[in-house]
């Protein structure tokens, strides 16, 4: 019996259920095997994708953006065979599990004056935005969020409307995630900030570089209630 069908006997065994491990990646080396399962504790974190294991848990990384131990005791625990993952998912899996441990990119959440809004590419991109509604700004950094909120407020690579309008951090909103390697770190930003729009609604996007890196939009978010629509 080969590594890869003695890995999948073990974890039959541990578990109880049966699966399949699903192609992901192609690498130098091979083709890295992705396992994917779901934990009944929290649901809502959706499918998770095992990045390591040891002799007692899962290492796991949820759509949710989330990451936590799943130990193969857990009662419930579901493998699951997915065919198409989440974009989300779909770069964790792409990372090697050596870019994992060394991860230091954070997302982070600033909150901005409500003047912000006057800003005229923010206003026109949220035209049902609410007078005096919350905005917000989504980043990626491979700094602490407290040292490039700093650096935004100094002026160094900072974003102007940060520089200008950035009240503070919003840790709630944010440090769930942290850390996260830079690959997935540019796809869990947009993440974030398609999130906050869903549930918010209007959204600036503004095409600009910053921490050390660009990394594609940076998003502006105005929260609040839409402006209720005219009867037609």
């Amino acid at each position: 019996m080969d590594r890869e069908s003695r890995a999948l006997e073990f974890l039959r065994r541990v578990s109880g259920d049966t699966f399949s491990f699903r192609n992901e990646k192609a690498t130098i080396g091979g083709i890295v095997q992705a396992v994917y399962l779901k934990d009944p504790r929290t649901p809502d974190w959706g499918i998770g994708l095992v990045l390591r294991e040891s002799r007692e848990a899962w290492d796991v990384f949820f759509e949710s953006g989330r990451r936590r131990s799943v130990p193969k005791a857990t009662s419930g625990v579901e493998i699951v065979d997915l065919s198409s993952p989440s974009a989300l998912l779909s770069a964790a899996a792409a990372t090697p599990i050596r870019r994992w441990a060394r991860a230091h990119h954070n997302v982070y959440v600033v909150e901005l004056d409500p003047k912000a809004a006057e800003d005229p590419e923010f206003a026109a991109a949220n035209p049902e935005m609410i007078p005096g509604g919350l905005c917000l700004y989504v980043g990626l950094t491979g700094l602490s969020p407290e040292k490039r909120f700093r650096n935004h407020r100094r002026g160094h690579k900072a974003a102007r409307i940060v520089r200008r309008h950035g009240r503070r951090l919003l840790p709630a909103y944010y440090r769930q995630y942290n850390p996260v390697p830079f690959e997935v770190g540019r796809v869990l930003e947009p993440w974030l900030a398609a999130r906050l729009r869903a549930a918010i609604r209007g959204v600036a996007e503004l095409e600009t570089a910053h921490g050390e890196r660009a990394v594609g939009p940076v998003i502006e978010l105005e929260v609040g209630r839409p402006r209720p629509r005219s009867p037609s």
